[in-house]
């Protein structure tokens, strides 16, 4: 039925906005997954009572009561996990604000200025990044410091822009890191062997990740 399938869609839908806005996964997502825990069984229950097409009050009440306890199964069951969601609201973000060609040309203008000596760094990269050492701000583009990229209120969260050279992680490549998903951006021929909860590539080169911490 129609009716039991709108919980898990609605919670789909949240992770994917949240991926989108940039939005942590944090206690927000944890309130939604408990509204939804905790109202929508109620709410598919009633939903379906009204409009199943069964005679009689009974069989109709039967129904109200199985969609009420198999809603609660498929909000926390059904594909894609949360993760999942999250991440191709985060791609979405980066495809459509931003373009993952204009930040792959970006990247390897970087590498480089950076091989030349001309780029600097700052200090080592945070544990959660998959860079090693991170561009200083001065050395962005402003479409890398607004949107998604704008300053969080939480700087352990991120994003952390940063530059890791040729090791079995992730290659040499600039990171685009917040501390539990991002991108690792290199030129077309970079391949990372780098594996997380989800990881995905975007185009050659460019690869989508979420680490589950």
């Amino acid at each position: 039925m129609a009716t039991i399938s709108v919980a898990p869609i609605v919670r789909n839908l949240c992770y994917f906005q949240a991926g989108r806005d940039g939005e942590p996964c944090d206690l927000n997502m944890v309130g939604t997954d408990l509204s939804l825990l905790l109202i929508a069984p109620f709410v598919v229950g009633l939903a379906t009572f009204i409009v199943v097409p069964a005679k009689g009050t009974l069989r109709r009440l039967a129904f109200g009561f199985a969609a009420f306890f198999v809603t609660p199964i498929l909000v926390f069951l059904a594909p894609p996990a949360p993760v999942v969601s999250y991440s191709h609201g985060f791609e979405h973000a980066i495809e459509n604000d931003i373009g993952v060609s204009r930040l792959q040309q970006w990247t390897a203008e970087t590498l480089v200025k950076f091989h030349q000596g001309t780029l600097s760094t700052t200090n080592a990269a945070s544990y959660w990044s998959a860079g090693e050492a991170v561009l200083m701000r001065r050395d962005l583009p402003p479409f890398l410091t607004t949107g998604i990229f704008a300053p969080g209120g939480d700087p352990n969260y991120g994003p952390e822009i940063s530059i890791r050279t040729n090791d079995h992680r992730a290659g040499e490549c600039i990171a685009f890191c917040w501390y539990d998903h991002g991108l690792v951006v290199g030129s077309a021929q970079f391949m990372s062997d780098w594996r997380t909860q989800y990881f995905k590539q975007l185009r050659p080169g460019v690869y989508s990740y979420y680490m589950g911490k």
